[in-house]
Parts: structure tokens; C-alpha cells; sequence
């Protein structure tokens, strides 16, 4: 029996864990950790039990197992693995790649696989205070008080504290007493979605084999069909872990979800047997190797009420999602630590006195209100995954046959951006290992300052007004014939474009309006309205390219076989039609019998120049496919920077290209503005109207002028571009140089070399800081 007032000698916060799960075990660790008294209550005889099945320790969950100094032990169990093999269920290959070694140097953690028993044990087993974990403490009641909580067991044992947290699993006995609680309050309709949110539309087979001739080491396998998959993975010493994934017949609610017991799976596997895991190896030979199996309905619940007065509920207690993704483990880490990191600062505030109840309820408020939105994506992301490798519908079929394997490496970079943001203890030092990879993990406040894409529209929207100043001349802004007479927009052109094609070809571009920029430029020139398109380019750029796109070092990296190709590409595809259409219009022709073309020819010739973008990028791909090695795909992992001296080549010539031309205008003017100016002093004041008029007049036939204004446009936008993107780089604290020097040294360069120039170089000192802090950079954005 429980003392009459059993809270009167409790002077420290004490914290209840129900269940001996990996989500218990993490909270017992951390709680240790941060010296909040506990106790840990297994309703099993064996903390550690057999099970069969397997768990994937991802970076998001590692990062905190090696902050409590526990991870080393896991890492042991498990050989990581590093390619990834899609193939139909006749073993048809749809995709063989390596990101799981991309994951691995991006995040600093590979993925590991251990049996589910293995890791129940080292968690056990590295608790300093084992005497806290009970077991065959089968929990029948939860009764809280202003005071406190107790919690009784079937055995008659009771235990009072000021936190219940519930981590028995997904048919939790504490979610049903929090429940109870609420109806108790008279909040029972605020439950009637969670009882009706947990359903089965999934069951899987999951189990243990001993090594299969045929399943390479390091090898993820996933076999994809209509209704049915495969997960396949290879772990330490050849033990392959699996996974069988089939639709039922329909979606089951909570209470009428299927279980199973042994006899089930014998009548399951038979239409599986003959089914290819892999390119060349059947599901038998996996079957025929088992050491263990359970069938299992696959449940799926995301409950909007996590905690109520002193009860709070974590891991699949509360989120229940399907292990396609391999989150479950790990999200119930994440939650471990996210709680734990609430209770500390409860407990730090109150190091002389107990917590009351409303500050306990509080406490626990704000850690629901810190994970739920994070859990629902994830929930959301592992359900998709299910349904796309089971082929579901028509669209899952086309999304999983035809576009995922033509993404690259976009999947690394969404399940990369979702384990950055992960919780950590905050309260313990950050692991080292956690910081040396090419991705940095971010905090949770630091995910929460992501700019919405409506401010970066709303920033960026000065470029659309340019379109308009351009769309206000009378004619056209400018013409192909002008290009060729202003040798200083020429080589503006070249650095404009020699930006264009290094965001083209820039990893963290994919799938966004950069890739398009050779099509955009040639549309624009066959237009002639540059002075119209250009900054609608630049916007649209501007809009889907924040700083969290370069998050990895290796999404800074451009392909580095067409970074080698850059200027080549620009003097054989731009500079030869330039010149080519330059002789045609007479003016400097070597070749007298041009004169005799008819316009017809002239119009050929005015299109291939206009086409010369298309030419630069067929330059590229032939050099790439015939002449230069392209070493991205190892470069990725291996050196992020590896396209840099490219890069700075790239940059140099276009510097050069436009700053030349610029200076020699510069200095042959026909009558620069300082001569105006003398004139206007040394005329007397009858002549000075005069003057003024002649002033005014060059000034609206020349900067007034269509082409002119157009040329304006262009310099103000790209420079206008440039500063935005420096802007991001100001507000993620990638560089401390303050806004009057750039704007200074951005001046200069502007008057010394023109827009182009400084353009360009505002954009390589850009390419300098994210190449630099690629790898321990820490984005705010």
C-alpha cells in the first residue's frame, strides 16, 4: 500500500518510464544523464527478448546514443552497408546505387542494422543503475493527483513520481489510462479522433536469416510489385535482416486489426517462395536460412494527444509508423531526448522544491507542441514510402518506376534534411563525430527560422518591377545587331552566362528553373527581350534556391565533367558564332563574297547566333562524353570540393571577358560625361542653357534609348541578384564582412570593370564561403 501522503519526504522530480523498450531504455539513459531520479517498469520477465526482428540505428537517433556514450557499443553489432539495389519481383534491376555511403560522409553516422535483442541488450547492459529497470511490473492503473502520480502493477506493487511517460508500445496501457484521465476531465470529445486513428492497411513478415550465396555484403535490397515488397538487408557476418511487405484485403481499425501467430506464416510465404529480393536470388533461399520470423499486421497511428496533466506517452505509444524508412527506432530516440531535454529545465529550475502539477503540466505541453508537427511529417513520409514500393495506384507505380530512379540523389537530400533537424541532448556536449560531416546537424530552433518561400518571393519581387521598366520602352530593348556593336555588353553576356551554366550544372539545382537556363537565355535572345527575361530568371532563381538547398557540401558541387568544360564551351559555342555573325554584317567580314548572301542567309546566320547557348551546351555534353572523365559520382563522397579550380578558371575568364571590354569603352568614349561638365562651367551664363540642352539630349538618345534602357535593366538585376544571395549568406552567419564594404568594393568593381564584372566576382566570392563552410558551416536558415 502507498503511505497516506507517500509525497511528503520527495523534495526531486522523479520520472515513471512504463515499458522497457528502445524509447524506455533512451529515456532511462538521458534522465540518468541529466540526474532526474527514475524508474524504469517492464511488464515482460525478459528485457531482452528474441523477437526476430531487426532495427536500423539512423544518424538522427546515433547522434544521441553517442552523446550518452553508449553508441560505440550498437556500431559493433553492425557492418554499415553502402549500396542500394531497387529490382521488380522477376528481378528486374530499376536502380543500383550508393547513397547510403553519401549519408554516411554527409551526416557522420552510417545507417547500421543489429537484431532488435542485440540492441535491447547493450542498452540494458550500459545503464550504470540496472537495479532501476523492473521487470514483470505489468502496469494496470495510472491515478494522478495535484500532489503526484502512481502507478499500480498486477502484482500489487505501486510507484508514486511526479511523470508518468508511456513507452509500452503501440498497444500502450498508459495512452489507455491517459485517455481515461481525459474522459475523468470532460474532454472526451477532444479523443474521439485518436480513438478511431490507428489502422493496419499493411502486414509484413520480418525475420532473421544466416548468409545467402548470391546477397552481396553491404547491400541494401528492395524488390517492388503491385501489393507487395521486399526489404532485404545485409548486415555483420552475412546475417540478413528482412522484411515482407503485403496489402490486406482492406483497411482494419483498432479493435478488429488482425494478429497472427506461427502457423499464419507458413500459408503467407507460399506465393513469395519463387519472388526475386534480388537481381538473382529468390525469397526461398532467404526462407529456407531463417533463424527467426514473425508476422505482424503493420499498425499506423499519429495521435494528436500526447500528454494530459503528469502522463505523457512516446514512441510508438504515440506515432506508430510503418518501418519502411526504418524511423520508428530513431524517432523514438529523438522523442527521448526531446523529453528529457524539458525536464531537465523543469528540474533546473526547481533545485529546492518539487514541480508543482501545473508547471509539470506545462512541461510536458511543450514538449507535444515541439514534436508533433516533426512526427507527422515523418509519419507521412514513412507511409508514402509503403505504398509507393507496393505499387498502390497508377501514380505510385509512375512515381516509383520512372521518377524516383531518375532523381539522383534527391531522396538522400530530403531524408538528410529531415534527420539534421533532430533533437539533441542540450545539456550534454555535442558528439564529435556529429560535426564532421559534410552536413551539419541543425537544432530544432535553428529548423524552426526557415524562410517561407513567400518571403523570398516577396524579397525578390524588385526583379519582377524590372520586367516591367523593360516592358515600358517603345520598341524593342534591344536588338541582335546592337549586341554585336557594344563590345562591353558582349562580355557582360559571357559572365551572365557563365553563371547561368554553373547553376545549371550545381547539384542543389536540380528539379528548379536553373537546370532550364541554356532553353530561358536561347528563348531570350530569339526574342530579343533580354531586358524582360533575364530578371524573371533571376527571380525564379532566387525563390527556389535558399541556402538549405547547399546544406551538403557535395550540393554546392557542380558536375564536375562539365565544370572542366566551361570556358571551352563558351569561346567554340558563343565567342565562334559571335564572330561568325560578326563578318556577316560587314563590318569587319574578311571574306568579300558575304556581300553577296542574300538577307535570307543573313536570318540563318542571326539564328545561330541566337541558338548559341544550345551550342555551348552541346559543346559541353560531346566534350563530357568523348574527351573529359566525369568523377562526380565519386567526387560526391569523396571530395565536395573537386570542381573548385574549374570553377575559379570559369570565373577568371569571365571577369576578364567582361572587364576588358569594359574599360576599353571606358577609355575611348567619344565624349565622356567629365566633358560635359567642363563645358557647362566654361560656358558663360548666356551659354549654359545651351549646354544643358545638348547635355540632355545625348542623355535621352543614348540612356533613354531602348537598347540602352535594356542594357540598365540587365546590370540592375543581376546585381540586385547577387546581393539577395549574399543577403542569405549575411543571415546565416556565413560571413561576417559588413554591408557598407560589400556595397564599397561592389561599387569599385562596378565602375572599374562594369555590371558583368562585378557580377561575377560578387558571385565566385559567393561559390568561396558555401565551398568553405561546406563542411562546418551551421545554416540558420
Amino acid at each position: 500500500m502507498v503511505a497516506a501522503d507517500p509525497w511528503v519526504k520527495e523534495d526531486a522530480l522523479k520520472v515513471i518510464i512504463v515499458g522497457g523498450s528502445v524509447a524506455g531504455l533512451t529515456l532511462a539513459h538521458c534522465l540518468y544523464r541529466a540526474g532526474i531520479d527514475y524508474v524504469v517498469l517492464e511488464a515482460r520477465e525478459d528485457i531482452a527478448p528474441k523477437q526476430g526482428a531487426s532495427i536500423g540505428i539512423f544518424a538522427n537517433g546515433a547522434r544521441i546514443l553517442d552523446q550518452l556514450g553508449i553508441y560505440g557499443e550498437i556500431e559493433e553489432w553492425t557492418d554499415p552497408p553502402v549500396w542500394h539495389e531497387v529490382v521488380t519481383g522477376k528481378g528486374d534491376v530499376v536502380s543500383k546505387l550508393d547513397p547510403l555511403a553519401l549519408i554516411q560522409t554527409r551526416l557522420g553516422y552510417p545507417i547500421n542494422f543489429l537484431e532488435r535483442q542485440q540492441a535491447f541488450k547493450s542498452l540494458y547492459t550500459q545503464l550504470p543503475d540496472r537495479s532501476k529497470v523492473l521487470t514483470g511490473k505489468k502496469v494496470t492503473s495510472v491515478v494522478q493527483q495535484a500532489e503526484g502520480i502512481i502507478v499500480s502493477c498486477t502484482d500489487g506493487s505501486q510507484f508514486v513520481g511526479d511523470v508518468v511517460a508511456g513507452a509500452d508500445g503501440v498497444h500502450s496501457r498508459v495512452r489507455q489510462e491517459m485517455w481515461r484521465h481525459v474522459e475523468m476531465d470532460g474532454l472526451a470529445k477532444s479523443l474521439a479522433k485518436d480513438k478511431k486513428a490507428m489502422s493496419a492497411e499493411y502486414r509484413c513478415l520480418y525475420g532473421m536469416s544466416s548468409g545467402v550465396p548470391g546477397l552481396e555484403e553491404k547491400h541494401h535490397y528492395r524488390a517492388v510489385n503491385k501489393d507487395w515488397s521486399f526489404l532485404t538487408v545485409v548486415g555483420k557476418s552475412d546475417c540478413c535482416y528482412w522484411f515482407v511487405f503485403e496489402k490486406l484485403d482492406r483497411i482494419y481499425h483498432t479493435p478488429n486489426i488482425p494478429r497472427y501467430v506461427e502457423a499464419d506464416q507458413l500459408e503467407f510465404i507460399k506465393p513469395f517462395l519463387d519472388r526475386y529480393v534480388s537481381h538473382d536470388v529468390q525469397f526461398q533461399a532467404l526462407w529456407e536460412r531463417r533463424t527467426a520470423a514473425t508476422l505482424a499486421s503493420l499498425e499506423e497511428a499519429q495521435f494528436s494527444r500526447w500528454t494530459h496533466g503528469r502522463i505523457v506517452c512516446l514512441g510508438d505509444s504515440i506515432h506508430k509508423m510503418t518501418p519502411s524508412i526504418g524511423q520508428g527506432g530513431n524517432f523514438a530516440i529523438e522523442s527521448a531526448a526531446a523529453l528529457t531535454n524539458r525536464l531537465y529545465a523543469l528540474a533546473q529550475s526547481h533545485r529546492r522544491s518539487r514541480p508543482g502539477f501545473k508547471e509539470v503540466e506545462s512541461t510536458l505541453a511543450d514538449y507535444q507542441d515541439r514534436r508533433h508537427q516533426r512526427a507527422q511529417e515523418v509519419y507521412d513520409a514513412a507511409a508514402i514510402t509503403t505504398r509507393l514500393e507496393t505499387l498502390k495506384t497508377p501514380w505510385h507505380r509512375f512515381m516509383q518506376m520512372q521518377v524516383v530512379p531518375r532523381m539522383g540523389d534527391m531522396l538522400v537530400d530530403v531524408h538528410c534534411q529531415v534527420l539534421i533537424q533532430a533533437p539533441q541532448l542540450d545539456f550534454l556536449p555535442v558528439p564529435p563525430r556529429s560535426v564532421r560531416g559534410t552536413m551539419p546537424f541543425q537544432t530544432p530552433e535553428t529548423a524552426l527560422q526557415k524562410e517561407s518561400m513567400l518571403w523570398r518571393v516577396f524579397r525578390a519581387a524588385p526583379l519582377l518591377g524590372l520586367c516591367t521598366v523593360a516592358g515600358l520602352a517603345p520598341g524593342p530593348s534591344m536588338s541582335a545587331p546592337q549586341y554585336l556593336q557594344d563590345f562591353g555588353f558582349l562580355g557582360a553576356l559571357i559572365s551572365l552566362q557563365v553563371i547561368g551554366i554553373i547553376e545549371c550544372i550545381r547539384r542543389g539545382n536540380y528539379f528548379t528553373i536553373s537546370t532550364l537556363w541554356p532553353f530561358f537565355l536561347t528563348f531570350a535572345l530569339w526574342k530579343d527581350s533580354l531586358a524582360s527575361m533575364i530578371p524573371i530568371f533571376h527571380f525564379l532563381h532566387y525563390v527556389q534556391s535558399p541556402l538549405r538547398n547547399y546544406a551538403a557540401a557535395d550540393n554546392r558541387l557542380t558536375v564536375v565533367g562539365y565544370a572542366k568544360t566551361i570556358v571551352v564551351s563558351i569561346i567554340f559555342g558563343f565567342l565562334v558564332p559571335t564572330i561568325l555573325y560578326a563578318a556577316r554584317l560587314g563590318s569587319c567580314s574578311p571574306w568579300p563574297l558575304m556581300d553577296e548572301i542574300s538577307h535570307q542567309a543573313l536570318s540563318l546566320y542571326t539564328l545561330f547566333w541566337q541558338l548559341s547557348p544550345l551550342w555551348v551546351m552541346l559543346t559541353q555534353r560531346i566534350l563530357v562524353l568523348t574527351t573529359v572523365v566525369d568523377t562526380t559520382a565519386r567526387d560526391r563522397i569523396q571530395s565536395p570540393r573537386a570542381d573548385l579550380s574549374y570553377l575559379r578558371w570559369a570565373y577568371g575568364f569571365a571577369a576578364a571577358a567582361s572587364g576588358i571590354p569594359h574599360l576599353y569603352e571606358w577609355a575611348h568614349a567619344p565624349r565622356p560625361i567629365t566633358g560635359y561638365m567642363s563645358s557647362l562651367v566654361g560656358n558663360r551664363v548666356t551659354g549654359a542653357a545651351a549646354t544643358l540642352q545638348v547635355l540632355f539630349s545625348q542623355f535621352d538618345q543614348t540612356l533613354l534609348s531602348p537598347y540602352h534602357l535594356g542594357r540598365m535593366v540587365l546590370s540592375i538585376s543581376g546585381l540586385i541578384w547577387v546581393l539577395l544571395h549574399v543577403r542569405d549568406l549575411k543571415r546565416a552567419k556565413r560571413t561576417q564582412t559588413s554591408w557598407l564594404r560589400i556595397l564599397a568594393v561592389g561599387s569599385i568593381t562596378t565602375l572599374l570593370g562594369g555590371s558583368g564584372t562585378a557580377m561575377v566576382v560578387g558571385w565566385a566570392w559567393r561559390e568561396e564561403i558555401l565551398a568553405a563552410a561546406g563542411s562546418q558551416g551551421d545554416l540558420k536558415e
